[in-house]
């Protein structure tokens, strides 16, 4: 449902498909790692995603208070050049790989219990709302 939701957002925001389909793709990677990994598929656990339109940036939060990510694999999916066929299925890795390849800046940041994945994507200028 998440999906869907940013995509309505997005939709309303600019009229290039790829650019929302990108974003769109980044978000519920996002929430479904947070689900997975960070909660471990518990039942009773949120995810809170926040949408911050700008002018020029669509800016993405993903926060909850599972688990914190092992920075050091952010810091490796960087490194990542070659096709999805090279990270195993045992390995994990594709949401972060599809994340960091599909928007223009990815941070992470884990502090009094949240944990935080804020991504951003520029919007392309004589796009409406650039």
């Amino acid at each position: 449902m998440i999906c869907r939701a940013i995509k309505g957002i997005l939709a309303g925001t600019t009229p290039d498909k790829e650019l929302v389909y990108l974003v769109e793709l980044a978000v519920c990677e996002a929430v479904a790692n947070s689900i997975k990994h960070a909660h471990e598929c518990r039942a009773d656990s949120s995810v809170e995603v926040n949408v911050l339109l700008y002018p020029s940036d669509i800016v993405l939060q993903v926060t909850d208070t599972g688990i914190p990510l092992n920075t050091e694999i952010l810091k490796q999916k960087k490194q990542l050049h070659g096709p999805l066929d090279n990270i195993s299925e045992k390995e994990g890795g594709r949401g972060l790989f599809l994340i960091q390849k599909t928007m223009d800046e990815v941070r992470y940041k884990s502090f009094a219990g949240k944990n935080t994945l804020t991504m951003k994507k520029k919007i392309p200028s004589g796009r409406p709302g650039a």
